[in-house]
């Protein structure tokens, strides 16, 4: 699953250097998430935005900077972790608690389907013994 979000990501990377919207967007997710580029820093091109500008002490904790690639405009020191990673996770994170939601549901249903057996099993049980029968109200 990460390598296709990787060669996906790839593709996306190439389409935010064309939407000015995307752009903006993926700059505000650098500034909060303290990252750098799509995949990496070099998906900006020569031009890497100030949002890529690393905090060593941001919100988030002690952040891991490193030097601007050679070659390109912007700040001197750069977030060393992509925004992939971090979209990766939170997709990752989504995905375990719909896992668990469906999972509970299944373990709810296996219970009632056990419960409806123990009561089959009993009625018929009963039955068997030759005493009355149960008298079921038919509403």
């Amino acid at each position: 699953i990460r390598d296709n979000y990787n060669s996906v990501a790839d593709e996306v990377a190439k389409q935010v250097q064309n939407d000015d919207g995307l752009r903006q967007t993926l700059e505000a997710i650098q500034i909060t998430f303290q990252c750098c580029g799509v995949v990496r820093a070099e998906d900006w091109g020569s031009d890497i935005p100030q949002s890529c500008e690393c905090n060593p002490y941001g919100p988030l904790g002690k952040a891991t900077c490193k030097v601007k690639p050679q070659g390109t405009t912007g700040p001197g020191q750069i977030y060393d972790q992509s925004c992939s990673t971090i979209i990766y996770s939170w997709i990752d994170i989504a995905f375990q608690i719909f896992m668990g939601i469906c999972f509970g549901f299944a373990v709810t249903a296996l219970m009632g389907l056990l419960v409806s057996l123990l009561m089959i099993h009993q009625i018929k049980r009963y039955d068997n013994v030759g005493g009355a029968s149960i008298a079921m109200k038919g509403y």
